[in-house]
């Protein structure tokens, strides 16, 4: 990671972007111990163990409304053929399997941090939902 904040900060979004792409992939299968599974997969099975998962890790209605995000089809997560894909916003499928080749921007290495930050807080929110129950259960 710290390779990839520095391609950052010297404005190589060509490498970093993927890098933390790849890395929100890897902290996700982590953080919900789920096999074989993807945040990004838009299937009803798949996104039905999403919501189990963030159903388990929610403590209040403020924390499922910002978890939930992760449910919705945005542009980060949607297949290549839907409708809501505009040109020149960040699809991490396009670019981790070399569709797209012009995403190297300030603004698309950005949304790469802020949704590595976003799910690297899954860790967060599992581990105060576990710090809680262990309270409630003494």
């Amino acid at each position: 990671m710290q390779k990839a904040l520095r391609a950052h900060r010297h404005r190589d979004y060509e490498l970093c972007i993927p890098v933390f792409l790849a890395q929100a992939d890897g902290i996700a299968r982590e953080i919900t111990s789920i096999d074989r599974f993807s945040i990004y997969s838009r299937k009803n099975s798949k996104l039905k163990r999403l919501k189990e998962f963030v159903d388990s890790i929610v403590i209040d209605e403020l924390q499922r409304d910002v978890l939930e995000l992760v449910l919705m089809a945005m542009p980060l997560n949607v297949s290549t053929e839907d409708p809501m894909l505009a040109k020149r916003v960040l699809n991490r499928h396009k670019v981790l399997h070399g569709i797209e080749t012009n995403y190297a921007s300030a603004t698309n290495s950005c949304r790469a941090i802020s949704w590595l930050q976003y799910v690297a807080d899954f860790d967060e929110a599992k581990d105060c939902a576990r710090r809680k129950k262990e309270k409630r259960d003494n």
